[in-house]
């Protein structure tokens, strides 16, 4: 049996941050490890908890949340990021870059699984290929 997948939420919506947590309460796999409603202290929170994604809500705009995304990547627990943002067409290529993927406001709860799936396993082929030992060719 594989081990749950670690979720921290961030979301500045309190309704939105509940609503996400209890959908994905309901799936066996998914284990909401954090939530925050507030940008404090949350690489702190997210390297104590050490999630496996970090859903993060970006309702301000690329300059406050390039350096908050960055600042996860770099993060000591290095979680994979999806991004949740408030329109279907958010398309920022910076932000982009730096994800592991995102979600619109429309995204139904499949879609939203398929996506933790897809960014969790993203993430351990990540850790894995960085942890394999190597070896002499030849």
């Amino acid at each position: 049996m594989n081990a749950r997948t670690k979720i921290f939420i961030a979301d500045y919506d309190c309704a939105s941050l509940v609503s996400l947590m209890l959908w994905l309460e309901q799936f066996p796999e998914f284990e909401v490890s954090g939530t925050s409603s507030n940008g404090a202290h949350l690489v702190d929170r997210i390297n104590q908890l050490n999630p496996d994604v970090v859903l993060l809500d970006i309702n301000k705009g690329v300059s406050e949340n390039l350096p908050v995304v960055r600042a996860i990547r770099g993060s000591a627990s290095s979680p994979a990021i999806l991004l949740k943002s408030p329109s279907e067409q958010h398309n920022d290529h910076a932000l982009a870059m730096e994800s592991d993927g995102s979600i619109g406001p429309l995204t139904a709860v499949k879609d939203l699984c398929d996506a933790i799936r897809k960014a969790a396993n993203k993430r351990r082929m990540a850790l894995s290929a960085a942890n394999m030992p190597l070896t002499k060719a030849g």
